[in-house]
């Protein structure tokens, strides 16, 4: 029985598809159809061709082909095993960017092969437009998100759910705090025309600037020493909706590493002290080497955010920061790994951690004292539910709103991807009576 092979130095154009019969095909042949159904993901999900990404395809393919074989050797003969080689190796081997999207879960893979089966034959090229028409009618599969994923958005976002994901796949821009301690921002953009650094003043917050295009931190003026920082514009949101002022104490929960806790000295310099910590002693540097190039000072400590008591047994805070540990749902277009790293039962246990560190951290907090909650996630499980229980069982805590809309019932500021530029955010701001 044939099969169709594509020879490594060639591009598809140069290549005669033949229909090849599968009906009674052995299951080396199956696995070396999921080769083919993989390949055709390569082929046809790239933005643009180049001779040198033809090539790669098809390297592909051969050490595809070698790695399910050695599979095959192993005893692992199911399509599933088959798919998981093949979804590793590209993932290991293929660079994937905002022109070449996330390649296919082993789910894909074997209900692409499934449906070639379905219809009696496997074709390289004679399938590809049905592929794609039905690529077209599953979300999860055309904008490249995990179906766990994609249904909680989908119900979470009735109307926005793809303007997320497809904010997800696109390339994330490049923003900039400056330090007014130390300039304007208007000085600063005039800095950076200077030395050729196109930018604008963000629409979200005061110290916010949004580059034209990324560029290494060592040409932003002054960064080195502390003029200016690399921090998302959502993530700038922090400091101003905390609002310390002076002579109180504030702790920066789950601080590493240490943007937010930095902007909240640069904003109010006339603090008594400033309290950051993280369970992450390695994250927990990167706080450090942020303060020092800035020049500021705080109490860098090493702990668990959900036991205060072993880290800081006396005293409360006039305010607090809980940057949240979270699904990171909302950064996913600078991390896309989180895609396919995370799990649908992550969400649970993390939210049970969130719970557990807001209540610990509450018994810290002065009365009259404010709280922000921050996440960088855009589940409402993580997000406003998670506040809305914490409202209905804590009596002393007031949400204090960030919006018209923002109620017990519906709490907080969610900022979605791509919205003003800026990443997925969520921030609820508490007040202890």
């Amino acid at each position: 029985m044939g099969r169709h092979y594509i020879p490594r130095n060639l591009g598809p154009s140069a290549c005669k598809p033949r229909t090849v019969e599968v009906l009674t095909a052995s299951p080396q042949r199956l696995h070396l159809l999921l080769i083919e159904a993989a390949v055709r993901y390569i082929e046809r999900t790239r933005a643009a061709w180049q001779r040198q990404d033809h090539e790669t395809a098809f390297e592909s393919l051969t050490k595809a082909q070698q790695i399910v074989a050695e599979e095959i050797q192993a005893g692992r003969a199911t399509p599933y095993d088959a798919a998981e080689a093949i979804t590793r190796w590209l993932r290991e081997n293929i660079s994937y960017n905002d022109s070449v999207p996330t390649p296919p879960s082993n789910q894909d893979i074997v209900d692409w092969l499934l449906f070639d089966l379905k219809q009696g034959f496997c074709n390289y090229y004679a399938t590809a437009e049905v592929i794609l028409l039905r690529i077209d009618r599953v979300p999860s599969i055309r904008l490249g998100h995990p179906e766990w994923l994609t249904k909680r958005l989908r119900q979470a976002y009735h109307d926005e759910w793809e303007f997320i994901m497809e904010a997800n796949n696109q390339r994330p821009p490049m923003w900039i705090r400056n330090n007014s301690q130390r300039q304007s921002r208007d000085a600063m953009l005039a800095r950076m025309a200077e030395a050729g650094i196109n930018a604008v003043a963000g629409e979200e917050g005061e110290d916010c600037i949004l580059l034209e295009r990324p560029c290494d931190v060592t040409k932003l003026p002054g960064f080195e020493v502390g003029d200016c920082s690399v921090q998302d514009g959502a993530a700038q949101q922090a400091a101003a909706l905390l609002d310390p002022q002076p002579g109180e104490w504030v702790l920066d929960a789950c601080a590493a590493p240490g943007g937010k806790t930095a902007h909240l000295l640069e904003r109010q310099p006339k603090l008594a002290g400033v309290v950051a910590v993280d369970a992450d002693e390695n994250r927990l540097k990167r706080v450090q080497e942020n303060l020092d190039r800035i020049g500021l000072s705080a109490k860098v400590i090493h702990g668990d955010a959900a036991a205060p008591e072993q880290w800081w047994p006396e005293g409360q805070f006039d305010r607090i920061l809980l940057d949240a540990p979270c699904s990171a749902t909302g950064v996913i277009r600078r991390h896309p790994d989180i895609k396919w790293l995370r799990r649908d039962q992550d969400i649970r246990e993390l939210a049970e951690l969130q719970r557990r560190i807001l209540n610990a951290l509450w018994g810290k907090l002065k009365s009259g004292g404010t709280l922000l909650y921050a996440t960088c996630s855009v589940l409402p499980e993580e997000n406003r539910e998670q506040i809305r229980a914490f409202l209905a069982a804590t009596k002393d805590a007031k949400l204090v709103p960030l919006h018209e809309q923002d109620t017990p019932d519906c709490p907080g500021r969610q900022f979605l991807p791509g919205e003003a530029e800026m990443d997925g955010f969520y921030y609820a701001k508490l007040v202890k009576l």
